[in-house]
């Protein structure tokens, strides 16, 4: 016997026709669990994977305010790999001036970076501001990460910029 196209496709129908109703249920909820199956297990292409934050970012190891209001100092620690400071803003006071070089300064893993800010205005300081520092880590990774000197605690960093 010969296949051609018109025998092939009288089979093909011939086929179709005498599925039972039970069967034409259990192919369709099956090709439903593929089509699901292939949909979640497939990443985007838009769906890149996010790098890991350098080991929880930069942390306040101490922020003083002096007596008279006019002076603060922070200490920034490191504990993760090398990172190079790129911007500070000072969210919540536009009246604080950072006294300190901070863009292009390396700190190294473990090492600690001093900031001197000054109050500019009439107000004195206190600790109703929190601070956004931008870094690059050696991959050219910028992470960005918001500091409260009030709680002395740091929220995890995020990607700026891959």
């Amino acid at each position: 016997m010969e296949i051609t196209p018109e025998t092939l496709w009288q089979d093909i129908t011939d086929f179709f026709r005498n599925l039972e109703p039970e069967h034409w249920g259990i192919g369709g909820i099956s090709l439903l669990l593929l089509i699901i199956l292939f949909r979640f297990t497939r990443r985007k292409k838009k769906d890149k994977p996010i790098a890991a934050a350098p080991s929880g970012g930069l942390q306040i190891n101490v922020f003083q305010i002096a007596p008279l209001g006019r002076d603060a100092f922070l200490k920034l620690f490191n504990p993760g790999p090398p990172v190079t400071l790129s911007k500070l803003d000072i969210v919540g006071r536009q009246d604080i001036a950072v006294k300190n070089a901070l863009a292009g300064h390396l700190i190294e893993t473990g090492a600690l970076y001093s900031l001197l800010m000054e109050a500019t205005g009439a107000a004195r300081l206190e600790t109703n501001f929190t601070m956004a520092i931008t870094y690059v880590d050696a991959s050219g990774t910028a992470w960005k990460q918001t500091l409260d000197p009030a709680t002395q605690l740091q929220k995890a960093p995020k990607v700026v910029k891959k």
